[in-house]
């Protein structure tokens, strides 16, 4: 059996073409395109034409492709869908035009899948916040003793606070720190180790001239050089960064998406980032492969609803 697992943001949709061996799912092929889908959402919340167009042609060529392998497509959608005031318009539109049924979690749910996608990359993990910030929202989840005591879902994103503060996202500083500082299990997370999830925290990694070799995932920094890349990258234009090694698809938004990291080693005077390659579609695999994954993958909302709240699928 195969499944083709699709991620869709609000900046990329990411697909794994994966294959179901002895009740493991291996990945057979990675697939990640910079769509964009929250672009201009503004304040009333709604997707524009020109990013659903865009986001409906990127999930055609992945409902092609998996067309192709024989494999079942499964799509997951996060903030930007989330939060959008048609998105009801938009799921009818994707499963009539591209066939891939689209599932909206809760922040909470992708907290929790994040939570198990670090775990299975990075099982050597103990006490840890762990930080994935996306394009349109930011989850925080406490883990003590391999276990979640915590988590919560932020509307800080690397789309939205571009679209908020432009290049000059250091002026939110005020405001975002109001939100971390309502979230009361953060003082349990004082001292602890930052895990970073996300494109823009993952960025760090090529300009940080790793060894020939060297992996992303448990790739540490100290929180002083994250300070010195982020200053690095602030006072850089678009076009800069890019020839610095940034992806051009991420070059204007990074210093927003690095942004809520960067705060959390400051006010936890934590000891150092780890990166990690494990999230929301390594999350899902590994809570797919606990039970029944054939009969999962052929049922997802009875999957989906394992985790979630009343309200954390919309359709």
């Amino acid at each position: 059996m195969k499944l083709g697992l699709i991620d869709l943001g609000s900046n990329s949709a990411r697909m794994y073409l994966l294959r179901l061996e002895d009740g493991k799912f291996r990945i057979l092929k990675r697939r990640r395109v910079m769509c964009r889908l929250s672009q201009g959402m503004g304040n009333k919340n709604l997707l524009q034409e020109d990013a659903v167009s865009a986001t409906i042609a990127v999930l055609t060529e992945f409902s092609r492709e998996l067309a192709r392998e024989d494999a079942i497509p499964l799509g997951v959608a996060t903030a930007a869908v989330r939060k959008a005031e048609n998105r009801i318009e938009f799921l009818n539109r994707v499963r009539r035009e591209t066939g891939i049924p689209l599932y909206v979690i809760s922040g909470e749910a992708e907290a929790y899948f994040d939570f198990q996608g670090v775990l299975a990359e990075l099982p050597q993990l103990t006490d840890c916040l762990i930080c994935d910030t996306g394009g349109g929202s930011t989850e925080l989840i406490l883990c003590k003793n391999h276990a979640m005591s915590g988590k919560v879902s932020l509307s800080m994103g690397a789309m939205s606070l571009t679209e908020r503060y432009g290049q000059r996202v250091l002026e939110g500083e005020t405001e975002l720190t109001a939100q971390l500082n309502g979230l009361p299990f953060l003082q349990e997370a004082m001292g602890l180790p930052l895990v970073g999830i996300g494109g823009s925290v993952c960025a760090l990694f090529g300009l940080d001239h790793p060894r020939e070799g060297a992996s992303l995932n448990g790739y540490t920094f100290t929180p002083e050089r994250v300070a010195d890349l982020f200053a690095m990258l602030y006072s850089m234009k678009p076009a800069d960064r890019i020839a610095l090694g940034v992806e051009s698809g991420r070059a204007d938004t990074v210093c927003a998406g690095l942004f809520p990291a960067l705060l959390l080693l400051r006010k936890l005077q934590m000891p150092f980032l780890t990166l990690s390659t494990g999230g929301l579609r390594e999350g899902i695999m590994a809570e797919l492969e606990k039970e029944n994954p054939e009969f999962y993958v052929q049922n997802p909302k009875e999957f989906f609803e394992k985790y979630l709240d009343s309200k954390g699928i919309l359709w």
